[in-house]
């Protein structure tokens, strides 16, 4: 296949990342890919760290949902899968064994070192 003669292989420990990419995409797509990336590293271990937008009700994210779908980059599986639970069913649903989620408040308070933290506040915001 041409993941294999992309280098992929299922005996080796595998990392797959994506950010802000299943949102986008029509669920049953997003499904295909979460589904696909649990069984192709059969012989090894492998995560899937993923960091994309939820909660499309609370007051942030109505703008954010109305921003860019007037921008034409709608969410288009956001309302089926719009919380942190329903995220981690999701991927336990599509073959995952495991799935831990974190928001990123809790990764700012639990996961980040706190000059690391003091410094990303100085940034100037992007969005």
């Amino acid at each position: 296949s041409a993941m294999s003669e992309a280098g992929l292989k299922p005996n080796i420990p595998t990392l797959f990342l994506s950010e802000c990419v299943l949102v986008y995409m029509q669920a049953l797509h997003g499904n295909s890919i979460i589904e696909w990336a649990a069984s192709t590293i059969s012989e090894a271990p492998a995560a899937m760290v993923v960091y994309e937008q939820c909660n499309p009700d609370d007051r942030f994210g109505k703008v954010m949902v109305d921003n860019l779908m007037r921008r034409g980059c709608p969410l288009l599986s956001i309302h089926d899968f719009p919380s942190m639970d329903s995220q981690r069913e999701r991927f336990l649903s599509r073959g995952w064994d495991q799935c831990a989620i974190a928001d990123m408040n809790k990764v700012y308070d639990k996961y980040l070192d706190c000059k690391d933290v003091e410094r990303i506040q100085r940034l100037e915001l992007l969005d």
